[in-house]
């Protein structure tokens, strides 16, 4: 059963959107190009265990694919589809594992400005080897980042339910993935395999994402802030800042006023 790996990169959120088309949308996806670079595209190609196959979907834009087909270059597991008319994306997912008959498969998804530790998908196999019924699998320690000008200003060790790192196995070869939902909204019915021993993602957070925070936001459990350096392995593109051990110490024990205030904005 192949392993897939899908990224939405530049596809329009509404019908009546033309963003890519619009100097706004370029702008937007050449920073966000500069971000993968650096960030997403190294944590695959660095994975102890690489997926069978990658799926990077874009609009159809020549300037978009010509741009992203030079950075990947040469890395064979990596498909870009281009897709020329809007549909909601789980649709767009759907269709295309069908057409390529991987409607039975491990899917898992990963943003274009985020990325993945090293032992993702050897944990992955791991988890789908014993499997014999559909599952949800769901890392929820990882790392959060804030990025500002290729520099890790604040890192941190998190725990986060349903984060947007969640892979399906699909067993049942029934038209279902990991984007058949949004990553919060699973139900509850689904079987679900939780793993909570070792961080196994990275959320950036950085001035072109409104939709990440650095540390506490939805669905986060517990929060521990550490130096950027001891976590420069995992991004080496990326310069650090030096925090004194107090700054540390000063940060985590306002996390835990933020765990144990009543009226803190923590989402339980």
């Amino acid at each position: 059963m192949k392993t897939i790996l899908i990224t939405r990169f530049a596809i329009e959120l509404d019908s009546s959107f033309m963003f890519f088309e619009s100097k706004e949308g370029i702008d937007w996806f050449n920073q966000r190009l500069s971000l993968f670079k650096k960030t997403c595209l190294p944590s695959i190609i660095n994975q102890e265990l690489l997926p069978n196959l990658w799926l990077i979907f874009i609009m159809k834009n020549d300037y978009i694919s010509s741009e992203l087909s030079n950075v990947i270059k040469g890395i064979d597991f990596i498909k870009i589809v281009e897709i020329e008319q809007y549909k909601p994306f789980n649709e767009i997912v759907t269709e295309h594992l069908l057409e390529m008959n991987h409607s039975k498969s491990i899917t898992t998804r990963l943003d274009c400005d985020d990325a993945l530790c090293p032992e993702y998908f050897k944990v992955l196999q791991a988890v789908s080897s014993d499997k014999s019924f559909d599952c949800l699998f769901e890392p929820t320690k990882g790392l959060s980042l804030r990025i500002e000008n290729n520099t890790i200003t604040r890192a941190a060790y998190i725990k986060k339910l349903l984060p947007p790192f969640l892979s399906f196995i699909n067993i049942s070869g029934q038209s279902r993935h990991v984007f058949s939902f949004n990553h919060d909204e699973w139900p509850d019915n689904f079987n679900k395999e939780t793993l909570d021993i070792i961080p196994l993602w990275i959320q950036i957070s950085h001035k072109k994402n409104i939709s990440n925070q650095f540390g506490w936001g939805w669905m986060v459990k517990s929060v521990l802030e550490v130096n950027p350096r001891k976590i420069q392995k995992f991004l080496p593109n990326l310069d650090v800042v030096k925090i004194s051990r107090f700054n540390i110490l000063k940060s985590n024990l306002s996390n835990l006023v933020k765990h144990f205030t009543k009226g803190s904005n923590l989402q339980l």
